[in-house]
């Protein structure tokens, strides 16, 4: 039992010095962790930055980016129970179908093709199996030649294209895809007539969104 006090009145004393410190050097101590805090803050590149969280919450609203961390981790689209995350205005609930402009549409249950041809009147058109095509991000600015490849097969196994984006030319990429743009853009990659004739489609960059 004597014990017992004695660890209980150290506590109590560790306890008071500890208020009193936080008393007496409080200005100090959160001068130290802000001072530390801004400055990581201050100074980390964007693509690590804590800062980059809330940009992109601001932007996305916490649902969107909710959403696409369940769908990144399921594969799967989302059922929600209380429907779209969309709020319309009155007029906003008028649905039109533009098909009807040129044809009419499908009946339900018919299969639709979605191939998509790309320069119809080009010398050699770019024929893709869907609409949907991998963005330009460059060997070695953003990516390492192993994620290029990979999207460069994964590209081929659906039928669509590989994009250079703003960077060197790959030929591991080159070899991997079925079909690859390539970004001519103002700096100095892939300017050889020899690169640019081996790309299906080429596409001239006049800015990039990412720097602002």
């Amino acid at each position: 039992m004597h014990a017992f006090w004695a660890a209980l009145l150290a506590w109590v004393v560790i306890l008071i010095l500890m208020a009193v410190s936080l008393l007496l050097l409080r200005r100090q101590i959160i001068k130290f962790f802000f001072a530390n805090f801004t400055k990581v803050l201050m100074t980390d590149n964007y693509v690590e930055n804590l800062a980059e969280m809330y940009a992109v919450i601001f932007k996305l609203t916490p649902q969107l980016l909710l959403e696409c961390e369940l769908r990144s981790a399921s594969g799967k689209s989302l059922e929600r129970p209380f429907g779209t995350a969309l709020r319309f205005s009155k007029w906003e609930y008028l649905f039109f179908n533009p098909v009807y402009l040129s044809r009419m549409p499908l009946a339900d249950g018919l299969s639709a093709g979605t191939d998509v041809v790309i320069g119809p009147k080009a010398r050699r058109p770019l024929t893709l199996q869907l609409p949907v095509m991998i963005g330009g991000m460059a060997y070695c600015n953003a990516l390492s030649p192993a994620v290029k490849v990979a999207l460069a097969k994964a590209a081929s196994a659906v039928g669509t294209c590989a994009n250079t984006g703003h960077g060197p030319f790959l030929k591991e990429e080159r070899a991997a895809a079925d079909k690859l743009v390539l970004q001519y853009s103002k700096g100095q990659w892939a300017h050889d007539e020899e690169i640019i004739r081996q790309a299906d489609m080429v596409e001239i960059v006049f800015g990039r969104g990412s720097i602002g």
